[in-house]
């Protein structure tokens, strides 16, 4: 299908095909500004990604998925900012991993799962720093690593553990090793 023109501007709908004539991405233009739905294909002609636009800014729901159809990942844009939640999936539907955003900085909890359903890491974000407490566990679940940030740099006792569970501490103010 070719563009559709309008004053000498993009308005409908474009989309580009391979060599072979096979779908690879479609956008919604409106006055030649994105404006509407737009879809990337995987060379299977399943979805790749789905977004929306709002003058020329990603707006809404944005979903990628797996080259089989299955959800991967999706997070809402506002203004073209991430905002709320950004959740992935493994191809199986089970969850992989969840950050939060405020205006599109990382603000929150964000937790990664391992395949097995095992909490890899859990950190903290306020402004898009890390700040708060951030653990990581090893594969069985135990414990692999405990330190605080404070508006991105460590502060506070980290806490490491080895595969037999034993533990070094060490001692940071203001991001600088202390002891």
């Amino acid at each position: 299908m070719k563009p559709i023109y309008k004053n000498n501007e993009l308005d409908g709908k474009a989309s580009e095909f391979d060599p072979a004539g096979t779908l690879i991405s479609f956008t919604t233009y409106k006055a030649g500004v994105k404006e509407g739905p737009a879809e990337l294909f995987h060379r299977n002609g399943k979805s790749a990604l789905k977004l929306t636009f709002k003058k020329d800014k990603r707006e809404g729901l944005s979903q990628q998925f797996y080259p089989t159809g299955k959800l991967y990942k999706e997070v809402t844009f506002i203004n073209d900012l991430k905002e709320g939640e950004e959740k992935s999936f493994f191809e199986d539907g089970r969850l992989n991993s969840v950050y939060r955003y405020k205006k599109g900085e990382l603000e929150g909890l964000a937790q990664h799962w391992s395949q097995t359903g095992v909490l890899i890491f859990e950190a903290s974000y306020k402004k898009g720093e890390q700040h708060g407490k951030f653990v990581k566990f090893y594969d069985n679940g135990n414990p692999r690593l405990e330190q605080t940030y404070v508006e991105g740099k460590l502060d506070g006792i980290k806490k490491s553990w080895d595969t037999n569970g034993n533990l070094t501490e060490m001692l940071y103010k203001n991001g600088v090793k202390v002891k």
